[in-house]
């Protein structure tokens, strides 16, 4: 009976307060579906590859590449021959197996899709226990001509999941028999499994002869395998990364008599379930996860709910103000002690409890553009976990029991009489207390809506700076490295050329964006023998600069007519070249300026002259340092054509060069991209956070005004006396509203100097993350303006109570005194 008492009693008081009830409940309802949007973006994050059985014993091969005078490189990738060599020297792992990569042209029906095929070892199910739809466990996967396809492969291909028997063809002439359909990988793996077959030297064929490339089984400069290994029970992480240097020194490739391997690369063990978070940024299988992301969005979460929770507890504050009658006389009827402080505490977590209802439909509303933004498929039911559900309802007991704590102790305080004979309600919850609070959760606001401007100022800089070369109306066509267009790849070119759309092409190994870069140590420096010095190297044609818009700021640039500007990396001819260089390697190997670098020979298997040097391109983002690069020609490694369009009408071009492309390759897609786009591409995840983070900021500004505006319409309403005996004496409307409005504009000045150096701190250590930035001083700027905007949002809240009541009658507000 007591507790139906309490319910009906709130929900009058609910009614009674309307604007207070509404504000407290839909600013905690934003609050909660913010961190619950947050919390499920950051569950899933720290969730990758944990659903794999057995996790914790599974670990992959990192490699780091060091050279003495150049950067050092962290590999996700390893090399190939080691796996056979861990076998033998490490008894404590169980199962080692490699997955590599590869493009191939599937045949359907008519048409071919290029597929991305994961090549593994016969014991790679032993190590990975992959659930299965059709099909039997796998220990042993040998068999050449086998395939294992995914569920979406398989109806892709044949439209349905049970297709045992059936066979995929490559364009090579290569067919597959399916023996087992997996399972769809979870989105919180950082492999893809779509069609897998057995390595095989059927596929990667052996060396003939001398002059032959390895295989990526033998071959230990080919940095493109993934490794994995099982441990043993009785075998730990740090025992085998201890033995790890002696073992690279004793099985680890030696190019010449001075390189000792454990002082050139290491071998260190990546736990499977930090490969997302942890792992090696470079030759990755799927894009890095981002720990300061996580801290960053779980940080906004947590000010997000600390916001809210102030306007609780504020309006809270305000509310049991207006109650100390109420209370008074329920002490007088027999009410004691602990029966006011159920009555508050129940009222505010009933509050609470509707907030998280309504912030749940916000959830189940907004999650799929949320899902949208952050380009994962985050579900509801994700929330439906015992340990999600316990954590989401003890949060929403926490902030009710926190908030409604204050005023129900001190409302429980009161002495009835006191209260009753005075013929006024007992103040509960000071102004200062108010207004600290205010300051609070200004200070928050502003410190985030400066770190707002400075991430997409960031951002804009980044997309929109001079990279060094023209990147505007250039699209790059993939999959010139497929065997049956690489050795056309010219003919392409020149057939291309004549289409009237098309000012200029190259060929290249590379184009900016690519993350996969190669890299060469130099150990002779014109004659001088010097540690290793490592250097990008990509190759061209002659029309390379033309193309992307670059000059050569000393010397000449190559030319395909000349035989010495043509060089041959691999094969029988092998012999010295002409090679341009950056700026960066000027310094890099020693020359004292551009024009003394002319002339200079590098030497490591191969002996480099350099003719010609040509500016920095900045060719990955800006926390990238640019590298030392040098530019040859070889058509043996020509893997993309660029082209330079004319017109407006982009389109019909593309459909075009598509249709020339399928007169001369049917059996290979068609893949393109402007550069642009690719560049932009990979900056998508951090605009997409950037973009949440604006989304995220806003919702707190919201939350913070709507408490706002309630908390000066109950500063106002307690104050109408005083108004109305001021404009008496004489207080014209402006003078009332300028009194009104500097008492809440006061907290936020204060926010204000509490906010600028916090921000500029904050945000100059995060744009040392980047070797391109903007200057700390546009952050000076951004406070300003952040600080304005904070200001105008404040008075626009409070100017509407101030206006109607400073233009409101006296006699209304004296009448009765």
């Amino acid at each position: 009976m007591k507790a139906k008492n309490y319910i009906n009693s709130a929900l009058r008081n609910f009614y009674k307060y309307k604007l207070f009830s509404a504000i407290n409940i839909l600013g905690l309802a934003i609050g909660f579906a913010s961190c619950i949007l947050i919390m499920m973006f950051v569950k899933d994050e720290l969730s990758y590859d944990k659903w794999i059985p057995n996790n914790e014993d599974i670990y992959r091969v990192e490699l780091v590449s060091h050279a003495p005078t150049a950067r050092t490189f962290n590999l996700a990738a390893s090399m190939g021959p080691l796996k056979p060599f861990i076998e033998q020297d490490f008894p404590g792992i169980e199962e080692t197996a490699r997955l590599y990569y590869a493009n191939r042209n599937i045949k359907k029906g008519n048409d071919y899709f290029s597929e991305e095929i994961a090549f593994v070892d016969g014991n790679f199910f032993n190590i990975f226990d992959m659930p299965l739809v059709h099909g039997e466990k796998i220990t042993s996967f040998t068999d050449p001509s086998a395939a294992i396809i995914s569920e979406e492969m398989a109806i892709k291909y044949f439209g349905t999941t049970d297709v045992l028997g059936q066979s995929i063809s490559s364009s090579v002439g290569r067919d597959y028999n399916v023996v087992a359909v997996l399972k769809d990988l979870p989105q919180n793996s950082h492999m893809n499994l779509d069609i897998v077959v057995p390595f095989s030297y059927t596929e990667f064929p052996q060396p003939q002869d001398d002059n032959d490339e390895l295989s990526v089984l033998d071959n230990w400069f080919n940095i493109g395998t993934y490794i994995y290994v099982k441990l043993g029970a009785n075998t730990t992480e740090a025992a085998i990364e201890n033995e790890f240097p002696a073992f690279l020194d004793r099985r680890g490739p030696r190019p010449n008599d001075t390189i000792v391997p454990s002082k050139r690369w290491e071998l260190h063990l990546m736990p499977l379930t930090d490969i997302h978070l942890k792992g090696s940024e470079s030759a990755r299988i799927k894009p890095k996860g981002n720990m300061t992301t996580i801290i960053s969005f779980s940080m906004i979460a947590l000010l997000i709910l600390v916001i809210a929770c102030f306007n609780f507890m504020n309006l809270s504050t305000a509310r049991a103000s207006l109650r100390s009658r109420e209370v008074a006389i329920r002490k007088v009827l027999g009410a004691g002690k602990k029966d006011i402080i159920f009555q508050f505490l129940s009222e505010a977590i009933l509050m609470a409890s509707i907030a998280l209802l309504l912030a749940l439909v916000i959830v189940e509303i907004t999650l799929p553009y949320y899902s949208e933004i952050v380009e994962k498929m985050l579900e509801i039911n994700a929330l439906q976990s015992p340990a999600t559900m316990f954590l989401i309802v003890a949060l929403t007991i926490f902030v009710a029991v926190g908030a409604g704590a204050h005023p129900a102790f001190v409302m429980s305080s009161f002495r009835p009489s006191k209260v009753l004979s005075s013929g006024r309600s007992e103040t509960v919850g000071s102004l200062r207390m108010r207004m600290a609070l205010v300051i609070i959760q200004f200070t928050i606001c502003i410190t985030l809506i400066i770190s707002a401007f400075v991430v997409y100022s960031q951002l804009d800089y980044s997309i929109d700076r001079d990279a060094g070369f023209e990147k505007e109306n250039l699209m790059v066509i993939n999959r010139i490295s497929d065997p049956l267009v690489q050795e056309h790849a010219v003919t392409l070119k020149q057939r291309l050329l004549s289409h009237p759309n098309v000012a200029s092409a190259t060929l290249t190994s590379a184009v900016p964006a690519d993350r996969m870069v190669a890299m060469v140590g130099f150990g002779n420096v014109d004659g001088v023998e010097v540690d290793p010095i490592l250097a990008r190297i990509q190759s061209i044609d002659e029309d390379f600069l033309n193309t992307y818009g670059i000059n050569v700021t000393h010397g000449r640039n190559l030319d395909e007519t000349r035989g010495d500007d043509i060089t041959l990396l691999y094969g029988e001819d092998v012999k010295d070249s002409n090679v341009l260089i950056n700026a960066s390697a000027v310094g890099q190997f020693g020359f004292k300026n551009a024009e003394d670098a002319i002339g200079k020979r590098l030497v490591d298997e191969n002996a480099f002259t350099i003719v010609g040097v040509i500016p920095d391109l900045h060719l990955q983002t800006t926390r990238d340092e640019s590298n030392p690069t040098i530019y040859y020609i070889d058509q043996e490694f020509y893997y993309r054509l660029t082209l330079k369009l004319t017109g407006d009408d982009t389109e019909r071009v593309v459909a075009e060069i598509n249709e020339i492309w399928n007169d001369l390759f049917p059996q290979v897609p068609f893949t393109q991209v402007f550069l642009e786009e690719k560049i932009a591409e990979q900056y998508k995840s951090d605009q997409d956070q950037g973009r949440l983070f604006l989304i995220f900021s806003a919702l707190a500004i919201v939350i913070s005004s709507m408490g706002l505006y309630g908390l000066a319409s109950f500063t106002t309403e307690r104050r109408v006396k005083e108004i109305g005996i001021r404009k008496v004496m004489g207080a014209s409307v402006f003078e009332i509203v300028h009194l009104l409005m500097w008492q809440f504009s006061k907290p936020v000045l204060i926010a204000n100097l509490i906010a600028w150096p916090l921000s500029f701190y904050m945000m100059t250590r995060w744009l040392e993350g980047f070797s391109y930035r903007i200057d700390a001083t546009y952050i000076i700027g951004f406070s300003i303006v952040a600080g304005l905007i904070a200001l105008m949002i404040a008075w626009g809240t409070v100017a509407g109570n101030s206006i109607r009541v400073a233009k409101s009658n006296p006699i209304n507000a004296l009448r009765y005194e």
